[in-house]
């Protein structure tokens, strides 16, 4: 998606997204306490290893979101360096540790200067990721999954105006055909696929 935007800037700092009170439902004179999800927390400087569990979720989660997924392998081979290139990387989950697993993941954002790749488990965890990356700028361009586009779409037409959209067909090889041959994509290849 790229967008046409009005400048309108987000002030709000974000250390964690707001946690859902307790509620209290009384029946015949006795207080019922009803669990609440654990306060979901952002991790704005992941580590490797928490890039990794990351990595995981995303690649076990239903909904794919091919363009982070592969950036977040680019940063676990080192060819991406957040620190060194402006990017940042934020991943949301529910752990009471920073040693959290892949069921305490509830989202991951990852942007870069006009670029924006976010996915998220729910609309709560969708809309805090949204504001920690509109702190660094107004994205031209965000990769994310059907099912997070369902939340986000109206997150950002409260903010831009929607220049283009498209829904891309994206299909994934798990499995090497039999007789098959070829090689990865080089850099040097971009001029001939953008005559195809």
């Amino acid at each position: 998606m790229r967008h046409h935007y009005h400048r309108k800037r987000v002030t709000v700092l974000l250390q964690c997204l707001p946690v859902l009170p307790v509620v209290y439902q009384f029946d015949h004179g006795k207080a019922k306490v009803h669990s609440t999800p654990p306060p979901t927390v952002l991790v704005q400087s992941p580590s490797l290893r928490q890039v990794q569990v990351a990595a995981e979720w995303l690649a076990n989660h239903q909904h794919k979101n091919p363009d982070l997924e592969v950036a977040l392998n680019l940063i676990l081979q080192g060819r991406i360096v957040p620190a060194e290139t402006g990017e940042s990387v934020a991943i949301a989950h529910t752990s009471s540790t920073d040693a959290f697993m892949q069921g305490d993941i509830r989202g991951i954002v990852m942007a870069k200067p006009g670029s924006l790749s976010l996915e998220g488990g729910d609309r709560q965890t969708v809309e805090s990721l949204l504001t920690l990356a509109q702190l660094r700028d107004c994205p031209k361009r965000v990769a994310t999954s059907s099912q997070t586009k369902d939340w986000l779409r109206p997150l950002l037409l409260q903010h831009y105006l929607l220049e283009r959209e498209h829904n891309p067909l994206v299909m994934l090889c798990t499995q090497v055909p039999g007789g098959g041959e070829g090689r990865w994509a080089l850099p040097q290849d971009k001029p001939v696929a953008s005559l195809c």
